[in-house]
């Protein structure tokens, strides 16, 4: 077997990383020469690592959300990111409109009547 990083013969144990699940046949000097080079903890599923100070939740919901689907196989995970925007367009969007777009009485008011349209449609079609 050949090391992944640099091509040699691979004379020595795979290695196990703590962070995901994969076995990494590749020499242990190669490896962390990548971890310091590199701003990820594994070469194959490629999962970033941690800066100092950072929370354990991502800041930015979106790429971590994103992250996850990729690691879907490939029509399951693209089918949910195509479902999830189509959600997002049709549910969300509208009340970030109303907001941005009237004053305070005025968005209350079409979010309330959106909310009900959208709660008698999920009603009509689960009946």
């Amino acid at each position: 077997m050949n090391c992944l990083i640099c091509l040699d013969e691979l004379n020595c144990d795979p290695i196990k990383t703590k962070h995901c699940d994969c076995v990494l046949h590749i020499h242990p000097d190669c490896y962390y020469a990548f971890l310091r080079k590199s701003k990820f903890r594994c070469p194959i599923c490629r999962i970033k690592k941690k800066r100092k100070n950072e929370l354990p939740w991502p800041n930015n919901l979106y790429d971590f959300c994103i992250n996850i689907l990729m690691k879907l196989p490939d029509p399951l995970g693209f089918t949910l990111l195509f479902f999830t925007s189509c959600l997002f367009v049709a549910l969300i969007l509208p009340f970030i409109f109303f907001r941005i777009q009237m004053n305070r009485t005025q968005a209350h008011f079409f979010s309330f009547i959106y909310g009900y349209m959208i709660l008698l449609t999920i009603k009509y079609i689960f009946n």
